[in-house]
């Protein structure tokens, strides 16, 4: 029985961290933005709505880090993979198995244990 490749995964990183910077700035923006306009008079009875769809709106790409991070393509097929926090060739760091390859990607993420 042949071993599983384990590979070090050659886009997912910078994507993942491309994201997780535009959903960090989104925040700061939009945030600072409410607080701005709030402390300006620019919001006036508004103000709870607009609290609230900052909230709102901020959860989508919190939400969507997590879609990134569990629904990993194979760079080798381009096939769907399965992807879990802990493995036994990868006891410290998330990773995605392709069946059709047959490869280990690692994510390079770490569990915070």
């Amino acid at each position: 029985m042949n071993a599983m490749k384990v590979v070090l995964h050659p886009t997912f990183m910078k994507k993942w961290k491309r994201y997780f910077f535009g959903a960090f700035l989104y925040f700061g923006v939009s945030v600072g933005g409410v607080i701005y306009l709030g402390n300006h008079g620019f919001l006036g009875n508004f103000g709870n709505i607009a609290i609230g769809f900052v909230f709102i709106s901020n959860l989508s790409p919190i939400n969507g880090v997590g879609v990134m991070t569990y629904f990993v393509r194979c760079p080798l097929c381009h096939g769907s993979t399965v992807t879990k926090s802990v493995r036994q060739e990868l006891p410290d760091y998330w990773s995605a198995h392709c069946r059709s390859c047959d490869v280990l990607w690692n994510l390079e993420l770490g569990n915070s244990d």
